[in-house]
């Protein structure tokens, strides 16, 4: 190959660099040939643009799928940069939001560079993802780089403390934290997040805006009464891996529109009420 023509290679790398840096849903379709829907192309969006973002969201919305794109957009887009991910327990980690970007490493149109392991993938010294459990949480001080993005999956599990010393890789210049998970506790740093004054810009999911229902043109009221089955009419659902309409649907007679269950595992809302408590919070 040519001088000329290694040049032309190289100058199309970076302008394809720089425009990725900047179109993380682009990268998602063209690298790993993703199509996303329109909550989780705004999430990536938010990451892109702010500090701090935070999802609550109902149970098979897609949210880890989501972060996972995210820390590999972000990984291979920020020379160097160092993603960090973290769960209430170590299984969570090693079975959840690894096991998600293990999937997508694998699955990308392109062969993807760096050195894979269950909850590490390094392409430098510098340059790495690394999930780590939240047993310690002294560990996350080593963590300073040029560019950082901190996952925190299941987040309402998370401790206060372990919230606290992802402060420290948040000093780096170039930092983002992602807060995702389903909203089971009405208190702690999870809960905190979605207060007006907070800093996060925040999303909320609940099963009736994921596209099994909004492109069906299921409602809440299609599943208090019944009709949504007229409206599936047996009609493949777009996105099988997703919350079904018929899985809520039972949900709503099993625990009821009012109960903690239905509350946090359908409508993505924090409890009013809790299992252990008399009176619902304000």
């Amino acid at each position: 190959m040519s001088n000329i023509a290694v040049s032309e290679r190289k100058e199309e790398a970076i302008e394809a660099h720089d425009i990725y840096l900047a179109e993380p849903v682009l990268w998602a379709k063209n690298v790993l040939g993703i199509e996303l829907w329109t909550m989780q192309r705004q999430i990536l969006e938010a990451i892109r643009d702010n500090e701090r973002v935070a999802v609550r969201s109902c149970f098979g919305s897609g949210k880890t799928y989501t972060a996972s794109i995210a820390a590999l957009w972000f990984l291979y887009n920020f020379l160097p940069s160092t993603v960090v991910t973290t769960a209430p327990t170590g299984r969570q980690v090693k079975e959840i939001l690894w096991r998600e970007i293990a999937q997508r490493f694998g699955a990308a149109r392109f062969p993807l560079d760096g050195d894979l392991l269950t909850t590490q993938l390094t392409l430098d010294t510098k340059w790495f993802a690394i999930g780590m459990s939240t047993d310690n949480p002294e560990a996350f001080q080593g963590l300073h780089n040029k560019n950082v993005l901190a996952v925190v999956d299941e987040a309402s599990g998370v401790s206060t403390e372990i919230f606290t010393a992802l402060e420290n890789p948040m000093a780096s210049g170039n930092a983002h934290l992602l807060l995702i998970g389903n909203p089971t506790q009405q208190t702690g740093g999870f809960r905190d997040a979605f207060k007006a004054d907070s800093g996060f810009k925040t999303f909320h999911i609940s099963a009736f805006d994921t596209p099994n229902f909004t492109e069906l043109g299921i409602t809440r009221k299609d599943i208090e009464d019944g009709t949504w089955m007229a409206k599936q009419n047996n009609k493949p659902l777009p996105y099988p891996t997703l919350v079904s309409p018929e899985w809520v649907a039972g949900r709503y007679k099993a625990w009821g529109p009012g109960s903690y269950l239905y509350q946090v595992r359908v409508e993505g809302e924090f409890p009013q009420q809790g299992v252990n408590n008399l009176f619902a919070l304000d």
